[in-house]
């Protein structure tokens, strides 16, 4: 007696699962098809010639299941639903308007739906128009009851977005450049209809204060520096211009013994300066004894284009008269011997790196250095002495060495190389193997 009440009570409890089951899979299923598709129907609203054709473009489209009246059975239908928007931001049933053409509630006659185009001329009312297809027949509007208007009519009516239907709209920020010292932060926030996707916004701005961050950078072609002050915010940025001449007179000069920032009159008292001053004797036989081209060929080591970029620094900072300045500095058999010289002499940095390498010892390294900068020494030399004796302002000594420089040249191409006639000789015996018993 007792195992047969515990199988009629299992029974009760399986049958009332099942009836559960069925319940629930009644309940439409509106938001398992939209909640990964939110988007507000007013930013992309999509206008059509008649009222029905246009709230079908807008719909935000689910698979519900109903009633359906004429198949008489629980099916599944097509649903679309059209945030509704009027001219007054009222809802048409405020007119005792219910249905898209504009008929009444009751079906008896037609009063106005005030319809316009969101974001224009037309606010979100808080209902949506609706209308359902049953996928099973084909008919419209078929889970309204037979007696209402809509039922069998390609027409949507309207339906209360309730407030347990709203969710909240994830708070936006957006931030529009003011002016030079302000920017708008816009701060966006609302709810809207899980749904239809009907919103309402609700829309902040104050003013902040630019956060600007400062960099620099240099531009080698221009010879400049670019110091860029940029709104981490908003992008608003401010550009200024430095000549690189400047920088190397106000970050590199020492004044009657004191390290300071310099003006470009007293470029002449800058560390550069110095240095090249100091050496600049040792190229004075070549014709360019000052000490702007003895730092350009300097810093011609780290990389030969150096040479031009220090050369429009020092002589102008990359404005129009650099060309002006370098020509005074230079004349014609000047220039080709300071060109000759930087193109003979040891190699950038690099290269003299790869030549260590290669060499795999330090002392052939220097002198492989030496013998190009000692070349390139003496034809920029033989250079300027002849080309200024033909320009009328030689001297005789200096043309003198130049002479014998040219008859040493000449002697080391054409002497009798000293091995020549030394062979080697190797030889090679044969040796002899015994037989092992």
């Amino acid at each position: 007696m007792k195992s047969k009440t515990t199988r009629h009570g299992l029974k009760r409890m399986t049958a009332l699962l099942l009836a559960v089951v069925l319940c629930v899979g009644m309940v439409p299923t509106a938001f398992a098809a939209q909640q990964d598709s939110y988007h507000d129907p007013a930013e992309n609203w999509q206008e059509a010639n008649n009222r029905t054709n246009e709230l079908d473009a807008n719909a935000t489209v689910t698979h519900e299941t109903f009633n359906c009246k004429v198949c008489k059975q629980q099916t599944s239908f097509i649903v679309f639903r059209t945030p509704e928007y009027t001219r007054d931001g009222q809802t048409a049933m405020s007119r005792n308007v219910k249905y898209s053409d504009g008929t009444f509630v009751d079906g008896s006659g037609k009063g106005s739906i005030l319809d316009g185009v969101p974001g224009q001329d037309a606010y979100y009312t808080a209902y949506h128009w609706t209308k359902a297809v049953c996928e099973t027949c084909g008919s419209i509007n078929t889970n309204m009851a037979k007696t209402d208007y809509g039922y069998l009519k390609n027409v949507y009516w309207l339906y209360d977005c309730a407030n347990n239907f709203f969710e909240e709209l994830p708070e936006t920020q957006t931030i529009e450049q003011a002016d030079s010292e302000y920017h708008r932060v816009i701060t966006t926030s609302g709810e809207y209809c899980g749904f239809c996707y009907g919103t309402f916004k609700e829309e902040n701005s104050t003013l902040e204060r630019h956060h600007m961050e400062n960099a620099i950078r240099p531009e080698l072609a221009h010879d400049r520096f670019v110091e860029m002050d940029t709104c981490a915010d908003c992008g608003y940025a401010e550009t200024s211009y430095t000549a690189a001449k400047a920088v190397i007179a106000d970050y590199f000069g020492v004044v009657d013994g004191t390290f300071q920032m310099l003006s470009d009159e007293q470029i002449d008292c800058s560390i550069l300066a110095a240095i090249g001053g100091a050496i600049k004797w040792i190229f004075a036989p070549l014709g360019w004894g000052n000490w702007q081209a003895v730092v350009a060929s300097i810093t011609g080591l780290v990389a030969k284009e150096n040479i031009v970029g220090t050369l429009g620094i020092l002589y102008g900072g990359g404005g129009a008269d650099v060309y002006t300045a370098i020509a005074d500095a230079f004349n014609g058999v000047q220039g080709y011997s300071f060109l000759i010289f930087n193109l003979l002499c040891a190699p950038c940095f690099a290269a003299i790196g790869a030549i260590r390498r290669e060499m795999n010892n330090a002392k052939w390294t220097w002198f492989a250095i030496g013998y190009q900068c000692g070349f390139a020494y003496v034809i920029a030399l033989i250079v300027n002495q002849i080309g200024a004796m033909f320009m009328g302002n030689g001297n005789i000594f200096g043309l003198i060495v130049a002479i014998l420089l040219i008859a040493a040249i000449v002697y080391m191409l054409f002497r009798k190389n000293k091995y020549d006639n030394n062979t080697l000789t190797v030889t090679a015996k044969k040796a002899k193997s015994k037989a092992t018993k």
